[in-house]
């Protein structure tokens, strides 16, 4: 299964994101992943998790990771996050879930001319690496988002961490859940609900799936998406007042 946290902070977001994504670790054995965005671009670590705890294994990589938004993921399958360059610009993408049909998927990549995929185990494509190749064929992430899940078989939930802020995207049928927590300055994404009080005493715990937050809030497909940056953070913080939340049609408030 796995699970992720991604963290969109006013001030440095790693304490916050390394013990978020520590709370997952009950989900997942085989490999463990952070991705952090500062001015100076994108870090990421990933370690095997197989024999030894994610926090021994991360310990010793928090002095280099410093930002403001990231991304951690618990992962049973494979290596994640991925760093992604694409007409969407760069981003780190983590997902959890089951891709029933992974098989058909690449085959129907691979039999684009001048497309490849170079996360391989073995002759196992990497699941997360399939829908950022999918993501990417959208003319936009939101569009792209949207692709992704509607190719889908199976669930797949995403968080993407990008130079705006962080994207996070439910599974469109709800199967895996996304929460949504917020704190004095900083939101967090996460599938555990428990990583929200463990992190802050007064993180307050909100839903995401059909409504959406944010520049997007006027997405109307079945798909849970909401975006969160730094900008639209300060600004509501300095309106006394959290992002707002609009329904669907025909959903009460």
């Amino acid at each position: 299964m796995g699970g992720f946290f991604g963290v969109v902070s006013d001030v440095d977001c790693v304490a916050d994101l390394y013990y978020g994504t520590d709370y997952h670790s009950h989900l997942g054995t085989m490999r463990g992943g952070l991705a952090v965005r500062n001015s100076q671009g994108f870090t990421r670590f990933i370690h095997d998790i197989t024999n030894s705890q994610f926090r021994s294994k991360f310990e010793d990589e928090l002095p280099k990771l410093h930002g403001s938004t990231g991304i951690g993921v618990i992962s049973d399958y494979d290596d994640q996050p991925l760093l992604v360059a694409s007409h969407h610009g760069r981003y780190a993408i983590v997902t959890v879930g089951k891709l029933d049909n992974l098989d058909d998927l690449v085959s129907s990549i691979l039999s684009k001319s001048g497309t490849h995929l170079l996360e391989m185990s073995g002759d196992e494509p990497n699941p997360t690496e399939v829908v950022a190749n999918l993501i990417d064929q959208g003319d936009t992430l939101v569009e792209g988002i949207r692709h992704a899940q509607e190719k889908i078989e199976g669930s797949c939930s995403i968080l993407l961490l990008t130079e705006d802020g962080v994207y996070a995207a439910r599974d469109r049928l709800g199967r895996t859940p996304i929460a949504i927590g917020e704190k004095p300055g900083a939101y967090a994404a996460t599938l555990e609900t428990c990583a929200l009080p463990n992190c802050a005493d007064n993180c307050r715990r909100r839903r995401a799936g059909r409504p959406a937050w944010g520049p997007h809030a006027d997405l109307r497909f079945p798909l849970g998406l909401l975006r969160i940056s730094r900008i639209e953070l300060r600004g509501h913080q300095r309106r006394g007042r959290a992002l707002p939340l609009r329904p669907l049609p025909g959903q009460a408030r």
